[in-house]
């Protein structure tokens, strides 16, 4: 309702809730968090990659640490497997020796 004397009457709106950055969302703001290159000492203060550089660079950054967890998981692996089949090869000559004891 309008009036000239009494002004306006504005319903309150409501205010519209925070919606939560998705996953997605949440890695790009960390990769295109800005990236300082260098400082210049000569008054120009710091120099600061752009964003798609530093996406870039962040990106392949990640991308090759999961790689290494991944290389190295793996090998740990390898070599637990390495020592089961040792204990393995040793078990099977015991029991080789023992079959060969009993034939005799």
């Amino acid at each position: 309702m309008m009036g000239l004397f009494w002004g306006s009457k504005k319903e309150a709106l409501a205010p519209q809730p925070r919606r939560e950055p998705t996953e997605h969302e949440k890695l790009v703001q960390k990769l295109t968090e800005p990236l300082e290159l260098g400082f210049v000492f000569s008054g120009g203060g710091p120099m600061n990659a752009s964003e798609e550089f530093t996406f870039l660079t962040r990106n392949m950054n990640d991308g090759i640490l999961k790689n290494n967890k991944m290389l190295r998981e793996l090998r740990d692996m390898v070599r637990e497997l390495i020592v089961a089949n040792q204990d393995l090869r040793e078990r099977v000559e015991q029991l080789e020796q023992k079959e060969g004891k009993n034939y005799r």
